[in-house]
């Protein structure tokens, strides 16, 4: 699985300097050939209704811890097809073990909204 990009663009409490990371790339879950090809169905199956779909790399939280005054993350890595095919395509497995199936995907997400209180939308992309 490919390293996802990123760039950190940061504003908050708790300065930069204080936040750690390790990537941790061989920590993903391991799926069996039977739940990969379920997951790849569903994808598929999605694809055919119209959703436009893109499988783009991702970090997995796979745990924080405070150190002093830091925090630390550990990541792993995943995938938005992974991350969609067992948090929305297959509830039952997140429900059974969730820090097994889950993907938990590191994000952020910010809302711009304009002096006059609108949310300015656009799409992603051509597709998206």
């Amino acid at each position: 699985m490919t390293r996802p990009r990123y760039r950190i663009l940061w504003q908050g409490d708790m300065p930069l300097e204080r936040i750690g990371w390790e990537d941790r790339p061989e920590a993903g879950v391991a799926y069996s050939p039977s739940q990969l090809r379920d997951i790849e169905s569903w994808w598929r199956r999605q694809g055919k209704t119209g959703v436009a779909l893109e499988d783009l790399p991702l970090y997995r939280v796979l745990a924080v811890a405070r150190r002093g005054k830091a925090v630390s993350l550990r990541l792993g890595r995943t995938s938005y097809k992974l991350y969609q095919g067992t948090n929305v395509a297959k509830p039952a497995w997140a429900l059974a073990a969730p820090r097994r199936w889950m993907g938990n995907p590191l994000s952020l997400s910010a809302v711009l909204v304009t002096s006059d209180g609108h949310v300015p939308m656009n799409f992603r992309s051509r597709r998206v």
